[in-house]
């Protein structure tokens, strides 16, 4: 074997020096610019919302339980709500969303969720869309409703 010479290239990480140069927005005029461009988007991801909880209604108006084509379009659009409702003022909503996909997880295994169950879910996200009724104790029943409702079929899964 012949001995070579070895040569480092040391490679430059433009992101490295981008950081330590002055300049930029302040932490708090970034924010504002974060929460106006939210602002300017909230009418069309609250109308998304709203049509992704009116597919949900519509799916589960079918008779019998929710077959698994139906249970992963559910999934998809409870996934949806969840990552989109707390940004614009429906945490709670959101926090259903995810109980609903929580449910979902959990039967899985099962061969499938009951009816009731994902029933109080769509309409406790129904609830959730328009919280200002229930006040901080309503809703706060509402999603630990829907833990217990997790947590049984959770259970029944074991």
């Amino acid at each position: 074997m012949s001995e070579g010479v070895v040569r480092h290239i040391p490679v430059v990480n433009r992101l490295a020096k981008l950081i330590h140069i002055p300049g930029g927005k302040r932490l708090s005029e970034a924010i504002a610019d974060a929460q106006a461009n939210l602002g300017a988007i909230k009418p069309d991801c609250i109308e998304a919302i709203d049509e992704a909880l009116a597919e949900v209604v519509l799916l589960t108006k079918q008779p019998g339980g929710p077959d698994a084509s139906t249970l992963a379009r559910l999934y998809d659009l409870a996934n949806h709500i969840n990552g989109t409702a707390g940004h614009f003022g429906l945490e709670d909503m959101g926090k259903a969303a995810y109980s609903l996909c929580d449910l979902i997880d959990a039967a899985q295994d099962s061969g499938g969720a009951e009816r009731t169950a994902v029933m109080v879910h769509v309409e406790s996200l129904a609830l959730l869309r328009h919280p200002e009724g229930l006040g901080e104790v309503g809703r706060k029943a509402v999603l630990d409703g829907l833990a217990k409702v997790v947590s049984h079929a959770r259970g029944k899964r074991a």
